[in-house]
């Protein structure tokens, strides 16, 4: 039968279990939340790809300021410009935004790829303009994963290395260097090794 200190040691010792479990969730979760989300955007893409294309002309552009804080606690602002778009479709012309947004203004009078809804051509936007989204997504999930779940298992791993088996005394200094076969006395030079 176990003595009390041993199983209070091995309760502790299981505690120890909680951040590599909660390494390996965080990973888990925020591969699956960003693995959803890379689908969802190719899904879309992918439905888009039968949408006719047909040039347009970069006609304004739209400023997008956004604000976020960082780690310690400063203010970033972040400046980025999307393009408003014309483009005729059957001698109708058209009007968007695009949903994508560039770190440089693009040139007003420049010519652009459109991909429309042959249906209603009022859904439109940049030909191509959210694939990368989908590899951006797609290798932020693997990152989050190698990151945080990679973390857990090397913890998980470390702890399972750890734990004392009942009545094994873990707070004994390890005799690293001696071998076995080696005398706890001094050593008789004389006496054939």
């Amino acid at each position: 039968m176990r003595s009390m200190p041993d199983m209070v040691s091995t309760r502790i010792q299981g505690r120890r279990g909680g951040p590599a479990w909660i390494f390996l969730s965080i990973g888990i979760v925020v591969f699956l939340a960003l693995a959803v989300a890379a689908t969802i955007v190719g899904w879309n893409e992918h439905r888009k790809s039968d949408w006719p294309v047909t040039h347009g002309e970069v006609v304004d552009v739209v400023e997008r300021v956004s604000t976020s804080r960082d780690s310690d606690g400063h203010r970033r602002t972040r400046t980025t410009w999307a393009p408003v778009v014309t483009f005729n479709v059957d001698g109708t012309e058209y009007t968007f935004t695009s949903k994508v947004s560039y770190g440089n203004p693009p040139q007003i009078g420049s010519t652009v790829e459109v991909r429309h809804n042959p249906d209603d051509p009022h859904d439109a936007d940049l030909a191509g303009g959210l694939v990368w989204v989908v590899f951006m997504l797609g290798g932020m999930a693997v990152l989050f994963l190698a990151a945080f779940g990679g973390t857990g298992l090397v913890l998980l791993r470390h702890q399972r290395r750890n734990v004392s088996t009942p009545g094994q005394d873990r707070t004994a200094p390890q005799d690293w260097g001696r071998s076995k076969a080696e005398p706890d006395g001094p050593i008789d030079p004389a006496e054939p090794r």
